[in-house]
């Protein structure tokens, strides 16, 4: 189950290591006190220590920079520089962890999601550990010292032994939470979080000495209890306590529950008071969560202290509120592990491994012993690491560990199981790695990912050995399809949803049982004036027993939300249930099973059947140990032979369920041959074989991978090239799009009107996926990501259609699809968006959030709702992402297609600075009417957008004011003042046309209520579509198709939105466009473009109605360019004024096309080439005759080449041939004036033909020939 990737071979044996939670680092130390920090994504070391004495290296290298000193021609090393060399040996290395704000967090964040549930993960704020603000730290426990050695600056700082009473240090743990008592005062916020944590020591004494890291201090002492036998600290864990109200229950509904309040009561009778629970305040008071400690010693008591409690003191001992005798010999390894899976309350259990060979379940609040283990008979377990659910063996929570062998094993942490059943290997060293001087190799200790549960690490007796698993299994999760699709955000026209409405439903495999769960987000206050959003279980209903089934499930919903079905691969068994009229569940279908797959639209459903194996009978061998051995092996390999043989004979079938009804509609789907062995829902089914192919492999990132064939829904035809495995496949709501997720990329497909490729969304090892209208959200083990997708139009032909809804044959340019992608959520150092997020989350009206911390551990995505992004964590727990900032939420409403909603938002939220980049945005997602609705609501435009919007949407005159403007200087909307000249009033004009357009689309309510319903009907037909075309195809009678934008228009009016609505989609109420005018200067046509601007800016109108720059004390402009003084027009200024004179042409409205090019001509002298060549074609097709012979004259006069093969096209363009005649001469080119002059019988045809005669004479003697070519009247 798990994988060598790496091999990392050292001196010694490797006895200590740690991974990063967030960067690609592993630190560990071998036996020879050689402490290095692996990068695995590179497989280079990029720290190496080698520690056990005095720093001599550290000595010789200040000496030389002291030398340096002395002499000034000697160069000394920068980095070292104020190093001071410890002279204290280290003594052996103990323990090595990391220490910085990441690991602040993260360690935080998956302490408090096992003790304090969802909405403790969301409360932390590791930002307020200002003690290691810019410090990335590797803590090393030795035997004479604890040094920090900062890897970013590679200065190391020292806690000494004498610093810790002259006691030998033996492990460390790190505390961040603070509380109402203790050594040091707790953090100010609800999360308790310190602005210095503390280092948690143990010593060879049986005390932990609390080491303050800004001072290097110790200020606390935890003892054991005066009396008791205790030994030298060996384990030492940081675990937190219960956040709540005093009295009140948990923090929020998610975690909270009469349940779990009942619990506590009847531990509290049973073991007295819960030291897990915040005590000491006063009754409905917030108390936040603190960290407790643990810790076991060499006699084999586990001790458990509050450090920060009331009771606490400072500077004396603080004795532990619990010791218990956990194990017979020395405690190993301690390690938290999360309880049974429950939407509602967390029951957390510590783990510990004695030098008894036993592992041990303890209640944390109380120490209580759960459940208790004997391991290997020859080797204890000598190191815990917890790996999350379904991400190891069997699908379910588990502890790795080593045991002294070459093998990994994994034990169950949910109840105690026989050994032979609790107790698996994951993997087996020995034929993988080196042995080293030893027969087979050992393992010592082993690592997992907090935050990529995938990876492991294993220290061996030859090196370090990276693992992976083999494969990322989803979650037994999956959501209920909402049934109002625009209810995933809130629109300002739109009442949310009324208090206690379920928000998100899902079912989910927890324990011995299916559930279905309902949530909704609540509004917290925990005193900190800050409303915090957090789930709220509402309610949750057992669907079906999972009692005897083993391994991971597949859970999978109906279209209709009527049915729950699961699926046991290990068990080859799969169960539907139905909700009955009166609520209740019943099962409707069960049978054999290796997968199970529902369609998008029907309540029908593919199942993979594999027969089980046929075990051959074995004889039983009796005797010897060896013969039992060899036994064993036999059985194996006959088992996996049977397996296999299983497996070949899989069948697919297809069934339709109609209430209790289940009829078999495919007996047995004819794959050609193809074994399956694996479907993916959607409106057509996609049946992965056992067949492999090495064609994907830049997508699936593997050599060789199994083949996924798309099929109509009766097992007949296949639809569609075929496809690498995906990890998943997802289809939007209204099938046009398909996302397949691979290791590198999701890749977006076109599904309607023809099958083609989309967008590739460059986001690596996606884990899942949700769809909303044109939004795709993304999980990965570090990110959550939203891409916003405009499909554009299809490039592809009709013919090769696979979901024929609309059936349109696209007309006109293909335009080009859009993908925006934002991230949402990530772990800290992760890439932001980039330049839309420069200025931070903290600056007023950001364009999009900072990413907010993501979910420790594996997630699956649920969807939107009401605003919020909805997950569900591997304890089975629902979490939130909101998505109310204005610059994520004016998105998602804008690729819903509620504009007018989305402006609103924008403008209400956004600074104005950042209003261009979501009209850029609006404008690619929702085509001509975002462009309008921007225009009209977006108070923050520059003119530049302005501009570029009026272009879009047809705005010709308003576009040619705004250009009028740019060339003139003015770049901003805040300086134009307000008058009623004859600018202002045409002006007005164009803008009033504006108005009229959005108008016209506000008011078309009942039409887009018309394209709702009409949208409805086509959705809740595309399966019967896609079945019909993938079987007969398109009839020769039918008839012809209507273009795309046919099809739009009869069914969006002027919204062209492309039938991307659902049902129940209601038009918000949005400001009326007489208002929003009535407050918009520009809207009212009351901007003077002619007026002086602000700052000591000027410029006036020139005569013929041009405008000219001027200057105090100049007498105007030159001919070509601007005025002496004033700045020539910007380059973007030119090129939008050149992008109107071609879009106005194009449109036919020529007299803006005059007008811009006049505007053009005034700067002719800062014009490219290229774009004079230009402007002279489109002069001379408006008739602009005179102004372009006035474009010829100065371009020949120039005397550079461009100028005067520029004079030469817009002579030509004209046909006034003296004119080009004179721009040939001038350019040099004689033979082609000597030729044209001749053509056109030209009064200097004489002198242009003795020109060229002088030119061949010159070009011949030059060459040392003769001219053999003379030029008459005649011709050559």
């Amino acid at each position: 189950m798990l994988q060598l990737r790496s091999f990392v071979p050292t001196q010694d044996k490797v006895k200590t290591l740690e991974f990063h939670p967030v960067q690609p680092w592993i630190a560990f130390a071998d036996k020879a006190d050689n402490v290095k920090v692996w990068d695995w994504s590179t497989q280079q070391v990029v720290h190496d220590l080698s520690l056990g004495g005095a720093d001599d290296e550290g000595a010789v290298e200040a000496a030389i920079n002291r030398g340096g000193e002395r002499d000034g021609s000697f160069a000394t090393n920068a980095s070292a520089a104020g190093y001071v060399p410890s002279r204290v040996a280290s003594g052996h290395v103990r323990q090595v962890r990391f220490l910085d704000a990441e690991v602040a967090h993260w360690q935080s964040a998956a302490a408090a999601l096992a003790v304090n549930g969802t909405a403790a993960v969301q409360l932390l704020r590791a930002s307020d550990v200002h003690a290691l603000d810019g410090a990335r730290l590797l803590v090393i426990v030795c035997e004479a010292k604890v040094l920090l050695y900062d890897l970013a600056s590679k200065k190391p700082f020292e806690v000494t032994k004498a610093t810790l009473d002259g006691k030998s240090p033996t492990c460390v743990a790190f505390l961040f939470r603070g509380g109402p008592g203790g050594p040091v005062s707790g953090g100010a916020g609800v999360d308790g979080m310190m602005a210095s944590p503390l280092l948690a020591v143990g010593c060879a004494d049986g005390v932990v000495r609390l080491v303050h890291l800004a001072t290097l201090r110790v200020v606390g002492r935890l003892a054991p209890s005066a009396g008791a036998k205790s030994g030298a600290i060996t384990a030492v864990l940081a675990l937190p306590s219960r956040a709540g109200y005093e009295g009140g229950g948990a923090a929020a509904g998610s975690t909270g529950g009469g349940r779990q309040q009942q619990r506590q009561q009847k531990q509290q009778q049973q073991h007295g008071p819960d030291l897990l629970a915040g005590g000491g305040a006063a009754a409905g008071q917030f108390v936040a969560s603190r960290d407790l400690v643990v810790a076991g010693d060499s006699a084999g008591a586990l001790l458990l202290w509050d450090p920060f409690s009331r009771l606490a003191g400072r500077g004396g001992d603080t004795a532990p509120a619990r010791t218990v005798e956990g194990h017979s010999g020395e405690v190993l390894a301690l390690c938290l592990a999360p309880g049974p899976e429950d939407p509602v309350a967390t029951a957390p259990r510590v783990f510990s491994a004695g030098a008894d060979k036993q592992l041990a379940a303890w209640e944390p609040q109380s120490l209580t012993e759960m459940w208790r283990t004997k391991m290997d008979p020859k080797a204890p377990a000598t190191s815990l690491a917890y790996s999350h659910r379904y991400f190891n063996l069997s699908g379910a929570h588990a502890l790795l560990m080593t045991v002294g062998g070459s093998a990994v094993m994994a034990m169950y942490t949910l109840a105690q199981l026989p050994l032979e059943r609790g107790l698996r290997p994951c993997v087996d060293l020995a034929p993988l790695i080196p042995p080293g001087t030893k027969k087979v190799p050992k393992a010592y200790a082993i690592a997992v990912s907090p935050m990529r549960p995938n990876l492991a690490a294993v220290g061996a007796n030859a090196g370090l050995a990276f693992l992976t698993f083999d494969r990322m299994y989803p979650l037994p999760v999956a959501p209920v399809p909402p049934r109002d699709l625009a209810a995933a955000h809130v629109s300002p026209g739109r009442a949310p949803a009324p208090a206690g409405a379920p928000h998100a439903a899902y079912a989910a495999h927890m324990g011995d049982a299916v559930w279905l769960v309902t949530c909704a987000a609540v509004s917290k206050d925990f005193g900190d004036g800050t409303t915090h959003t957090l789930p709220s279980v509402l309610s949750r209903e057992r669907v079906g027993p999972a009692t005897g089934q083993s391994g991971r499930a597949i859970i999978a919903v109906s279209p209709s939300g009527q049915y729950v079905s699961a699926c046991w691969p290990a068990s080859r068994q799969y169960f539907v249930w139905y909700r009955t009229l009166t609520g209740a569940w019943q099962q409707v279908d069960s049978g054999l099973g290796v997968d199970l797959a529902w369609h998008s639209h029907r309540d029908q459903f593919a199942v993979v059947e594999e027969p089980p194996p046929q075990m051959p009978h074995l004889p039983k061998a009796k005797g010897l140990l060896k013969n039992r051995e060899k036994e064993a092996a036999r059985a194996a390999a006959a088992a996996a032979e049977a397996a296999a043989a299983a497996a070949l004979q899989s069948v697919l079938r297809i069934r339709q369920l109609d209430g209790l009804e289940v009829k078999l509609t495919c007996q047995q789907a004819s794959l050609g041959g193809d074994v399956p062995v694996g479907v993916h829902g959607g409106p057509l089914l996609g049946v992965s074989y056992r067949r492999v192919t090495s064609s994907g492999a830049e997508l699936s990132g593997e050599e060789a991978s199994p083949v996924m064939q798309l099929w109509s829904w009766d097992g007949r035809t296949k639809v569609g090239p075929e496809f690498p495995e995906p990890n998943f496949v997802r289809w939007d709501p209204t099938v046009h799009m398909v996302a397949l997720g691979y290791l590198r990329q999701v890749q977006l497909f076109r599904a309607r009107p023809a099958f083609e490729h989309l967008a590739t969304v460059p986001v690596p090892g996606a884990t899942g996926a949700a769809w909303a209208l044109r939004q795709l959200y993304i999980a990965t083990t570090t990110s959550v990501h939203a891409a916003f997708v405009s499909p554009g139009e299809s490039r592809g032909p009709a013919g090769q259609s696979l979901l024929d809804l609309d059936d349109g044959a696209g007309g006109g340019g293909p335009a080009e699809p859009v993908v925006a992608l934002v991230t949402l959520a990530a772990t800290s150092g992760s890439d932001a968006v980039g330049g839309l997020r420069a200025e931070g989350a903290a600056s007023g009206g950001a364009a999009l959030p900072a990413p907010a911390p993501r979910p420790p551990g594996p997630i699956a995505l649920l969807g939107a709702a009401e605003g919020g992004l909805w997950l569900v964590n591997s304890y089975g727990q629902p979490m939130v992402l909101p998505l109310t900032h204005p610059g994520v939420r004016a998105r998602c409403l804008a690729s819903m297609g509620d504009v007018m909603g989305a402006v609103q938002v924008a403008a209400a939220g956004l600074a104005p600075r950042h209003h261009n980049d979501f009209a850029s945005f609006l404008g690619a997602m929702a085509g001509p009417t975002g462009a309008h609705m921007a225009l009209l609501g977006l108070p923050g435009l520059s003119l530049p957008m302005e501009v570029e919007l009026c272009i879009a949407t047809g705005q010709w005159r308003r576009a040619l004011a705004c250009c009028d403007a740019l060339i003139h200087g003015c770049a901003d909307r805040s300086h134009l003042r307000f008058a009623g000249n004859a600018a202002a009033r045409r002006y007005a004009v164009a803008t009033e046309a504006s108005a009229a357009a959005a108008e016209a689309v506000a008011t078309g309510a009942g039409a887009i209520a018309a394209a709702a319903a009409a949208a409805s009907a086509a959705a809740a037909g595309a399966a019967a579509a896609a079945d019909s075309v993938a079987q007969t195809g398109p009839r020769a009678d039918d008839p012809p198709a209507p273009t795309k934008a046919a099809t739009n228009q009869a069914m969006w009016g002027h919204m062209g939105f492309g039938g991307l609505f659902v049902d129940n989609f209601s038009t918000p109420v949005v400001e009326e466009p007489a208002q929003r005018k009535a407050r918009d200067p520009i809207a009212r046509g009351r901007v003077d473009w002619g007026a002086p601007l602000g700052g000591g800016w000027k410029y006036a109108r020139g005569g013929g109605g041009r405008a000219t720059h001027t200057k105090p004390g100049t007498a105007g402009a030159a001919a070509g360019g601007p005025a002496p003084g004033a700045l020539p027009p910007s380059r973007d200024a030119l090129r939008l004024a050149m992008r109107l004179v071609e879009g106005s042409h194009g449109a036919g409205v020529t007299d803006v096309t005059a007008a811009a090019a006049a505007l053009l001509l005034e700067h002719r002298g800062c014009l490219s080439a290229a774009q004079l060549a230009r402007l002279a074609a489109r002069m001379a097709e408006v008739g602009m005759n005179d102004d372009v012979r006035l474009l010829v004259d100065s371009s020949v006069r120039s005397g550079s080449h461009n100028g005067q093969a520029v004079g030469f096209v817009a002579a030509a363009l004209t046909g006034d041939l003296g004119r080009l005649q004179s721009a040939l001469a001038t350019s040099g080119t004689v033979a082609l004036a000597a030729l044209q002059a001749n053509t056109y019988r030209l009064p200097q045809s004489m002198a242009t033909m003795t020109a060229w005669n002088d030119a061949l004479c010159g070009a011949s003697a030059a060459g040392g020939g003769q001219a053999h070519l003379t030029v008459t009247p005649a011709g050559l």
